[in-house]
Parts: C-alpha cells; structure tokens; sequence
C-alpha cells in the first residue's frame, strides 16, 4: 500500500489543483469557447455576457472543429450499435479513419459510457495527466530510487508544452502518457522471472498507446520504445528473452493488422501527399536561435492565449519544445554530469541519444533538413517540431537524475561553474536575440519573468550546497515545488476552461436550417462564404451537410474534382467553396448559402448588404438573423439526378449516414448519379439485386438501371 500511496496522493493533489475550474466551477478543460466566442452566428448572440464569450486559447480550434465533433459522432453511434466510418456531413461524403479520426478504439472511451457527453470529454482530459503522473513517477522511482526525483519528473513530463498543447485534443496526451507503462513493462521484462505478467502488461500498455490516436505522435513514440528495448537486450545479452519479446511485438502487429490495413488505405488514397501545407512553414523546422529562446521560455515569444504572440513561423502550436527553465537547466547539467560518467547504464545511453536526437530532428542543420530534402519515409510528412518529444522525455528524466545527484552528494565545484556558465549563456542568448530581431522586448521580458525568477532561485541551491542530508532533501523539495509552480502558470495561461452551456448551443439560424431540412423531402447541402461563419465542420453538430471541409485526409479523387471544376487550385486541406465559382456547383446540391452582411468598409454590420459576389438572380434571402444572412439557391437540383433528365423522376425514400434509398422512373436505360463520394466499401442494388457502382467524374456514386420504375439503394458495408 505504501508504494502506491506516494503516486496516488501526488496525483490526486495535482489533478485537484491542475482542473480546480472543472472540479469546484464546473467549468470543461475543453476550446468550446472558439466557436460562440468568435464566430457567426453564435455571435448574434452574447449568451450572457456583456458582448460575447471570451475566447481563451484561439489556436486550440482543430480540437473543437474537428476532432470532438468526430468522436462524439462515433461514440454516439457505437452506443446505437453501429461503428460510424462514413462521414456524409463534409466534403461530399468520405472515410474516416476509426484510428486517428474519431478514435474510436481509445480505451478513454470508456467515460461516454456513464457520464454526460460533456464530462466524458472533460474526463478524458483529465485523466491524460493523472495516468502520465502515476507511471512517470513509476518509472523514475524504478530508475533513480528517489521519491522526491519522481514526483519532479513526472510533474516535468506530465506538464511538459507538448503534453500540454495537446493535451485538449484527448488523444495526443494519452499516447504519451502510456509511454512511460510501456518502458516499466520493458523493464520488468527482461529483468524478472514473471516475464508472463510483464509480456501481458507489455502488449497491453503498447496497445493503449497506439490506438491513442495520432500516429505521428505515436510513430516517434514507437522509436523511442525500440531505442530502449535494442538498448536493454544488448545490455542484458539474454537474446531468449528477446525473442520473446519480438514474438510479442509480432503479437501486437497482427492484433492492429486490421487497423493499420484499413486505416492506412485511407491515408494512401487521400491528398496528405499532394498538399504543400508542410513545405508552406519549412516543414516546422526551427531556427537553432529561436529552438534555444524557446526552450529557456516557453512564452518568450508571446502565447496566442494572451493575443500576444510574435514567433512567427513555426506557429507557437508546432514549437512546442519547452518543459520549463528549470527542467531545462537540470536536464543539461544532468546531462553533463551523464557524460562524464564511467560506466554508463543502458538507461544513461539511452537518455544521452534520445536527448540528442530531438535536436537533430527539430533544426534544418545538420540533419533535420535532410529528412525532407530526401523525403524519408513517414517522418517526412511530420511537422518537424513534433520530433522535440525525444528531447522533452530524455530531459525530463536527466533532470531527475541531477535532482537526485543533489540529494546524494554535494555538487562538485566543476558542475557549479558550468551551471552558472549555462544561465549565463541562456540569458546572453535572449538578449542578442532581442537586438537582432528588435523584438518586442516588454512582451519577451514579461512572459520570461517568472522562469528566471525561479532559475535564480535553483542557481542559488546550487551554489549554496550542504553536506547535511535533511537540507540537501528540503532543496530537493524547493526545487520540485519550483517546477511544478513553472508548469502550473504554462497549464493554466494555455488551458481554457469554460462553461459547460456553450457547448455548440442553438441559435435562430442554425434553427432554420435544421427546420428546412426536416420539411424538405429532398437532400440539400449548405454553403457558406469564406470568413468568420460556421467554420468548416462545425455544421455536422446539427445535423447539417455540406460539399466543404477541413480535414487533411479527405479523397485525392475528391480534390481532384473540384480542381477540375476550378473550385480549388491545388489540393488543400481547406476546402471552403461558399464564394468560389458558385454558378459551377449546380450539381453538389447546395441549397442554402450563409454570408455576412457588412457596410461600405467591409465591416461586419446587421444594417449591412449581402457580398456584392453574390448573384442575386441566383440567390435570395430568406432567412436573417443579426449579420447573418440565409440565401436560398432559386435554381436548386438535389445531388442526385440521370444524366439523361428527360421525363424522368427521383425520389429520395429513406437516408442515414449509411444509406440512401431511391425510387426512381426512366424511359430509357439511364445512368442514375448520386454526387457523394464512393469508396469500394460502398454496394449499389437495383430492385434488391446487387449492381456494379459506375464512378462518376472520377469520384461520385452511379449506377446503370434499364427503362422502367426502379427501387435503387445505396448501402455502404465498412467495417472494423
């Protein structure tokens, strides 16, 4: 009992502290704030406030555009009895992967299923950091033997920029969070004779890691895992175990063959190959200056969640490398101190690599640039940024190690100098850097003030030393206090936590829409114009549907048409076709079109007109709502239709997310087109016998059906 009482207290302290707002406010750890804060038509409404919700963290948005909206959606339907794959709300219909899209295999899942939706997503946030604190401070307790210097790594790890960063996505965190259990259970593998209950601990922590998520996240945590496992078996030379083990690690492989096959094709099929985004921000390569200053502190540059950043590129989410001045500085003097030592431990070479290799991954010399120059497989596609993990881990623990070397002996007088030599070399750097950039000096000192306040605090215990073993554990003390009071103001200026009831409330116009659709016997889309309305996704809360989007991994062929049809230039993530070309998008079905109304100088205004781009022999109002605007296409065609249209009929008898079901009349044989996205799990049946799918501009659904009165039916079979 006593072993687990440290960690359970520790992470019971920290959770309460960490989300005292969701706990005793009721306020959610979640960016639900974005939407009703910053766009319409949620801003036709203050819902309270003297204006409208404050937005805490802006950059947070993909987490509310698309992620929870995915995962709701899937769980929602997985409590149906179904396992939502098909996604027919965006882009006109596609895949989705139940691996990184909606994470429908996380085993933080479990929360949907006894707690409100809100609190289920507010506790998978949650408990990515309590899970992280009580196996980082398993695994450095292992290695160090030291409480004090658990309790520091693992608040170090668990609010770390990158922990934290992504922490709101409730994915991202996870994986790393299961990082740690992974490396026990490699430990305990190859170093007890329980090698059954270590082998299943393995498989099972591995497999929690992988279907957190984010593959890109994942894939580097895997090659730290295989770092440390290549590391131990050749360290230990019991090449029977190690057999072992890689029957385990083939175990795991065939359990997620499935996964990687299904969800893998998805990827391959789709423009993450084609898009430029990565090339755009030099891969999230950074600068070694700006690599340093970051690192030192965290909001040296400014923090979105203040308004103040000036960083530049790589945006402040992709240069996530910080895990506070003060782990920062402990983690290069235990670094030193690890180089220096004779007779490294499998555990010091793989903290002395793993350090290093962050470095070279994130920075365009020596060797970052190369990975993209050459296009080395599967990094290649990651933001450069990303690879800092190794860092950030290795550091963590190599400050644990100096932590511990303090309370063990007194600093040598060697360590002492180079100490004060490396703050002195940081705060030269910062201040070159001011000069250089003419940077905004009173932003850069005032976000750093709090770190350096505390370095000097950390520089002066190290100056000071004692022989005395009760004062060498009260400095030891201080200065995890010091750290983790550094995390917490990272954690609460980057967290938003924010009333439960803005959770994508109603409003007049999404009423409408929602209304219209319900009257209507046939299948429309919407649209609306490029700027602050409705985000791309966000309409699939209410049930909306829409030929646009945002997802990196939507189809090729899906890109591929709407560049043919000059409503996108290149393959992009982005796909917002509200004012693009509208006279070409007669046959994606769009019947409702949202703009903004706005006076002479473009200002958003109630008494405003309608864009003058807009054909208004084409389109008219019929629905306002503040600045918001509904037109209506006066010339609307459903999405589905013959190629020949000559006395012909359709009628849509019956649509889900999976289905389509038609009753359709030609004189002629005729080609039936429906414009959604096909896939070859998708199966077409003309009067119950099964047909073959015909695609359709290289990309859409139809099918050949003979003269006469026909029951069409479109059912897509994917499965897990």
């Amino acid at each position: 009992m006593r072993k687990i009482a440290v960690p359970f207290a520790l992470t019971l302290l920290v959770s309460l502290i960490l989300f005292f707002p969701y706990f005793f406010q009721k306020k959610v750890p979640l960016p639900i704030d974005i939407p009703v804060g910053t766009y319409y038509p949620w801003l036709a409404d203050s819902f309270g406030y003297t204006v409208h919700p404050p937005v805490k963290n802006p950059i947070l948005t993909d987490a509310v555009s698309q992620f929870w909206i995915w995962r709701n959606w899937a769980i929602e339907g997985l409590k149906n009895g179904e396992v939502k794959i098909w996604n027919p709300y965006s882009l006109s219909g596609y895949p989705m992967s139940f691996w990184f899209h909606t994470m429908l295999l996380s085993p933080l899942n479990v929360f949907y299923f006894f707690l409100p939706q809100i609190d289920a997503m507010s506790m998978i946030v949650i408990s990515q950091i309590t899970i992280s604190l009580i196996g980082t401070y398993l695994l450095a307790k292992k290695w160090y033997g030291s409480k004090i210097s658990a309790v520091t790594v693992s608040i170090l790890w668990s609010t770390s920029s990158y922990f934290v960063g992504w922490l709101v996505w409730g994915s991202v965190s996870f994986g790393l969070a299961m990082l740690t259990f992974v490396l026990l259970s490699i430990d305990a593998f190859f170093s007890s004779v329980k090698r059954r209950k270590a082998g299943f601990g393995f498989v099972v922590f591995s497999l929690f890691m992988i279907l957190s998520g984010h593959p890109q996240t994942i894939l580097y945590m895997l090659a730290i895992v295989f770092l440390y496992t290549v590391l131990t078996v050749f360290d230990t030379r019991n090449f029977k175990a190690a057999i072992q083990f890689a029957v385990l690690f083939a175990l795991i492989l065939l359990i997620l063959m499935p996964v990687f096959y299904y969800n893998l094709r998805i990827v391959a099929d789709s423009i993450r190959f084609g898009e430029s985004y990565l090339e755009g921000g030099n891969f999230g390569l950074i600068p070694w200056d700006k690599l340093i200053i970051t690192i030192i502190s965290v909001n040296f540059f400014g923090n979105p969640a203040t308004y103040n950043y000036w960083g530049g590129l790589p945006n402040f989410q992709e240069s996530l490398v910080n895990f506070g001045l003060l782990g920062f500085t402990l983690s290069v003097v235990g670094f030193l101190l690890t180089i220096r030592q004779k007779g490294k431990s499998i555990r010091d070479k793989f903290l002395i690599i793993s350090y290093l290799t962050g470095f070279l991954l994130v920075t365009q010399f020596p060797f970052g640039g190369l990975v993209y120059k050459y296009h080395i497989p599967l990094i290649s596609n990651i933001p450069a940024g990303r690879g800092f993990i190794f860092t950030i881990f290795a550091g963590c623990f190599l400050a644990g190690k100096m932590l511990n070397s303090l309370q063990k002996r007194d600093l040598s007088k060697e360590i002492r100098v180079v100490t004060v030599g490396i703050v002195a070399a940081f705060s030269t750097l910062a201040l070159h850097f001011l000069v250089q950039k003419n940077a905004d000096v009173v932003t850069a000192a005032r976000n750093s003030l709090v770190s350096f306040i505390f370095l000097i605090f950390v520089l002066a215990i190290f100056l000071i030393g004692s022989k005395r073993p009760q004062i060498k554990k009260a400095l030891s003390l201080v200065v995890a206090f010091l750290i983790f009071v550094e995390g917490y103001v990272f954690f609460k200026k980057y967290t938003p936590f924010v009333e439960k009831r803005l959770f994508f409330p109603n409003t007049k116009t999404l009423d409408f829409l929602k209304q219209k659709q319900n009257e209507s016997d046939d299948f429309f889309r919407i649209e609306r114009e490029s700027g602050e309305i409705l985000p791309p996704n966000m309409w699939q809360i209410y049930g909306l549907y829409s030929s646009s989007g945002y997802d990196p991994v939507y189809p090729n062929s899906y890109a591929d048409y709407l560049i043919s049809e000059k409503m996108l230039d290149v393959p992009r993530r982005f796909v917002e076709l509200g004012n693009v070309n509208l006279n070409n998008r007669s046959e994606l079905g769009v019947k409702y079109l949202l703009v903004l109304k706005r006076d002479e100088r473009g200002k958003v205004d109630p008494g405003g007109e309608v864009p003058l781009w807009v054909n208004k022999d084409k389109w008219t109002e019929v629905f306002a709502e503040d600045a918001v605007a509904v037109l209506e296409n006066n010339y609307f065609q459903p999405p589905y239709f013959f190629v020949n249209p000559i006395t012909t009929s359709v009628k849509l008898l019956d649509k889900n997310d999976n289905k389509w079901i038609f009753e359709v009349i030609t004189p002629e044989r005729n080609r039936f087109v429906l414009i959604e996205n096909t896939h070859p799990d998708w199966e077409v049946f003309v009067d119950n016998e099964k047909s073959d799918i015909s695609i359709y501009k290289n990309t859409f659904k139809s099918v050949y059906v003979d003269a006469g009165k026909h029951n069409i039916k479109f059912i897509f079979r994917g499965k897990i």
